[in-house]
């Protein structure tokens, strides 16, 4: 068995440390990319996994294989490969690993235990080491080794140097975790920043005083690409500034520099190797007292929206970690500054950008959908513009007929019979319905008697020749039969007859039959059955366009299958007022052949009030009323 060269808190295996293992400082300041912050864990630790690995298999005698699988957080209870070894037979058994670090992970405690190890044609018993892996007080995974037979001694042994081994990894994986949590804290801060309401200016003021914060910064600058130059928009504890003074054209120049070379840029740089020149930089630096400078740009997409550069102590110069943890949180903040300068654009601005980009698809390669779909829709509009068409108006319309009757109590007194209601045909003379007439026969025979009684009085006054007397009993005689006479018609008006051969258009007594009515309430309503007229409603709108003379078709409710034409003949110059606006009456007679019409029927009329095209006509409504509301905002 071969042990390691030395075990102890102080030491680590070739290659590993607590530092980054990717190493920076490409030359004059020119940064490497690097993964934005919130990478998974299993993939930020596979670098350091793997190299463990291989050195801890390296350093054992008869490891047939092994490998460190984390616990994968989106799924609960699964394991991931993190980091696999194999001997140069290929003797590894991947199924038995997995299945040993899943018990392990169960029982939270190290495991040895024989199996079967199947792999490179070879099927004999192994030893199986597995070890559980902490980060910090959560249990993350397990190490398993593969080794061959040994005696009991000698496997804890092995164990024992396993447990040495992984407290180098678990210190390297808590000290990562440390760091990307410390990224984690500033991107979260960056990000409240610029998603706070308000315009870019002011959140963006935020956002480089949590950088400067965050970076112990001296100044931290926010810069936009405006086509080809960038133009300062926010800076740290300055909420206004002016753009002119000489700082900030300053730095403005680096940030131009930063953008022609599209990448991160420290000054100054950790290695003096040639690279592109940044001269800018330089400067700036001379005017902040030897400042140490970092210029990261912001990209959405492939597509550099602005940049960000930091200003700190000379004392404290940037480092390429130091590069990393910023370029992996401007690549977050790219999009959200995009955005944010987007939705803070004038209309006007937002209006020139929309049509600058229907200009470059409709002239531009490519997009033969959307030309297609416009040379279709200019064609639809051209022929919409060419093709004529009738002008109708359509109102609202109701059946009448053109002469109307009311039948009404000719005086007080309470429904006998009735005979006929609404929508029955009648012809002239038949009764509609009949009073009671009790109380006029009772007045009646009361004027029957008094007439007797005068006439006896008058034949006796001329058998005594009283001639004055006489005369006044004469007079008496002839009241009562005119009050008889007037009683006798009384009782013959009872009977409610119609007027002429028509139809009964409203009133039903079968319901109140015995209820009083007085003299002058309409009891019926009767039209002739011959002779309609339609009332149309006119929207106020529509008016102007209709005149007396325009033909037009009327549909009905009760014939939806059949049109009947008709001619307007007057309109009322008076607007009555509905639920939804003012409406103009307007009369129009029936042409065709009406027997089947009757009064009360609804429907929908249209008016031919000219000819215009089909695009006019389906508009021109529209672009009244809105001409009408702009009108009215003029004041």
């Amino acid at each position: 068995m071969t042990l390691p060269l030395t075990i102890g808190a102080e030491t680590h295996p070739p290659g590993l440390g607590p530092e980054p293992v990717a190493k920076a400082g490409q030359g004059n300041g020119v940064a490497p990319a690097v993964d934005a912050p919130g990478t998974r864990p299993e993939v930020l630790y596979r670098g350091y996994a793997q190299q463990w690995l291989d050195w801890q298999c390296g350093m054992i005698a008869g490891v047939r294989g092994g490998g460190v699988f984390l616990s994968d957080r989106s799924a609960a209870g699964s394991l991931h490969e993190n980091a696999t070894w194999s001997a140069e037979d290929g003797s590894s058994d991947p199924g038995a690993l997995r299945a040993v670090a899943a018990e392990t992970v169960l029982g939270r405690r190290a495991t040895m235990q024989k199996r079967r190890c199947e792999g490179a044609g070879l099927d004999s018993i192994c030893d199986f080491l597995g070890y559980p892996l902490f980060i910090g007080e959560e249990l993350a995974g397990a190490v398993v080794l593969i080794t061959e037979v040994r005696a009991e001694a000698h496997r804890r042994t092995v164990l024992q140097l396993v447990r040495w081994g992984i407290s180098w990894l678990e210190t390297l994986l808590n000290e990562e975790a440390v760091r990307q949590r410390g990224r984690l804290s500033i991107l979260e801060g960056a990000v409240s920043q610029v998603l706070r309401p308000g315009p870019l200016a002011v959140t963006g003021s935020g956002l480089c005083s949590e950088l400067a914060e965050r970076f112990r910064c001296d100044r931290v600058a926010l810069g936009l690409l405006k086509g080809l130059q960038v133009s300062v928009a926010a800076m740290s504890h300055q909420l206004h500034f002016d753009g002119r003074v000489a700082h900030v054209r300053a730095l403005e120049a680096a940030m131009d520099e930063a953008a022609d070379h599209d990448t991160v840029i420290i000054y100054p740089c950790e290695q003096d190797q040639p690279g592109p020149p940044i001269k800018a930089h330089e400067q700036l630096s001379r005017r902040y007292d030897d400042t140490a400078l970092c210029s990261v740009p912001l990209r959405e997409g492939t597509r550099t929206v602005g940049l960000l550069t930091l200003v700190r102590k000379g004392s404290e110069p940037w480092t390429s970690a130091d590069a990393e943890v910023v370029s992996g949180i401007a690549a977050h903040l790219g999009p959200l500054v995009a955005l944010k300068q987007r939705d803070g654009r004038p209309w006007y601005r937002v209006m020139g950008e929309s049509l600058s980009v229907l200009r470059q698809r409709l002239a531009g390669r490519g997009h033969l959908g959307f030309k297609v779909f416009v040379g279709a829709a200019l064609a639809l509009v051209a022929a919409l513009s060419l093709i004529q068409t009738d002008h109708r108006v359509m109102a609202r319309g109701s059946v009448e007929g053109a002469m109307q009757r009311a039948v009404v109590a000719p005086q007080d007194g309470y429904v006998a019979v009735s005979r006929r209601r609404a929508g029955d045909e009648v012809k002239a003379g038949d009764v509609l319905a009949e009073l009671t007439t009790r109380d006029l026969e009772v007045e009646r025979e009361r004027w029957l008697s008094e007439r007797e009684k005068h006439a006896r009085e008058y034949q006796e006054a001329l058998a005594t020749r009283d001639r004055a007397r006489s005369r006044i009993l004469a007079a008496r005689v002839e009241q009562a039969e005119a009050r008889m006479r007037l009683v006798e018609q009384q009782i013959q008006r009872t009977r409610l007859q119609a007027p002429f051969d028509g139809i009964v258009v409203s009133g039903d007594l079968s319901q109140v039959v015995g209820a009083p009515v007085a003299r002058g309430d309409v009891l019926f309503e009767l039209a002739p059955l011959e002779g309609y007229r339609v009332a149309l409603e006119v929207d106020e709108h529509d008016i102007a366009w209709v005149e007396a003379g325009h033909e037009g078709t009327l549909r009905l409710a009760g014939f939806p299958d059949r049109t009947f034409r008709m001619v307007v003949e007057r309109i009322s110059p008076l607007a009555e007022s509905r639920q939804n606006g003012s409406v103009f009456r307007a009369e129009a007679r029936v042409v065709d052949d009406g027997s089947r019409l009757r009064p009360g029927m609804e429907g929908v009329g249209k008016v031919v009030v000219g000819r215009g095209s089909l695009l006019w006509v389906w508009s021109h409504s529209l672009l009244d009323r809105l001409r009408l509301w702009a009108w009215s905002l003029g004041g």
